[in-house]
């Protein structure tokens, strides 16, 4: 039976003084730190509390693409416990001293600039954006050390993911233009808006059965994609990338003022894609991965 495992991607690079590492840098760098407990955040530096941990880097190929994997981890250290006795009817507290650790994994193409974390909630489980803090915390402790990671997506790799994706559902919400029409098509849908007396147009698009949406020149998605890219509106996108993964980016934060949309059209956008894999099959995880990033990003 296959999982879906959620992996949010990601720009990155990790820098020495300012020069950014190759492929070989990186690994050294990471085995440098590997297994060394460390402080996240100035709190915990003050106090003294190191739980952070970098573990497992390891390097492989995949296609031809160099990659690289390790794993962040955070350890727990005191926990507090609750124990309910049933004859007394009373709650008793506890501390125990918990050993062990909450983690996510990373994987990593150095040559693409581009990074995945294993986004998994759960006991056992870290978070990718918490894992990312942790570990940008952890690579402040390699003398110059920066790690620079990017949540995630640029607008030309939103352009590709429609392009190519198999599109599931497209969600948007746009406003009629004011003052300057963007195109004929986003003129026309605005024009029907203003008809109505409607200020704001929220929509959701999904396909006919199992036959997947392409914005048309002539269509309803293209107008709304053109007018969010212009400033009036905001979208998001659900698909089933090249390799049979189901993907999303999400949609920026809307604003009546095109000029602010515009600024967060130019931002990175969050990508979060699923990888499926078997369930006896998580040794092949990285490898996965890794494929799905130079299949989105290799082009």
């Amino acid at each position: 039976m296959a999982r879906r495992i959620p992996y949010l991607f990601c720009r990155y690079e990790l820098l020495v003084d300012e020069e950014r590492l190759n492929v070989r840098g990186q690994l050294e760098a990471l085995t440098e730190l590997q297994g060394m407990y460390f402080a996240h955040g100035p709190k915990a530096e003050r106090e003294e509390r190191l739980d952070s941990v970098l573990m497992r880097p390891r390097q492989f190929k995949i296609e031809g693409a160099r990659v690289l994997s390790w794993s962040v981890g955070q350890r727990l250290d005191l926990r507090v416990a609750a124990e309910y006795d049933n004859v007394s009817d009373k709650l008793t507290f506890r501390t125990h001293n918990d050993m062990s650790v909450r983690y996510a994994d990373f994987v990593a193409v150095p040559d693409l600039g581009a990074l995945a974390v294993d986004d998994r909630a759960g006991p056992v489980y870290l978070g990718g954006k918490a894992a990312i803090r942790r570990f940008q915390s952890i690579f402040r402790n390699v003398e110059g050390g920066e790690a620079c990671v990017y949540h995630s997506t640029s607008k030309e790799d939103v352009d590709h993911a429609l392009e190519v994706w198999n599109l599931q559902e497209l969600s948007f919400l746009v406003r009629p233009y004011n003052p300057h029409p963007v195109g004929d098509l986003s003129r026309r849908l605005s024009e029907q808006l203003e008809a109505d007396g409607i200020g704001r147009y929220a929509a959701k698009a999904k396909p006919v059965g199992a036959h997947p949406m392409k914005p048309s020149p002539d269509g309803h998605l293209e107008a709304a994609i053109e007018m969010a890219d212009a400033g009036y509106g905001q979208f998001a996108i659900k698909g089933v990338t090249t390799d049979g993964h189901e993907a999303t980016i999400k949609k920026q934060r809307f604003s009546d003022q095109a000029e602010k949309n515009r600024k967060q059209q130019d931002e990175q956008r969050e990508l979060r894609i699923h990888i499926s894999v078997d369930d006896e099959a998580d040794e092949e995880l990285p490898q996965l991965v890794a494929k799905a990033m130079v299949e989105f990003y290799g082009d």
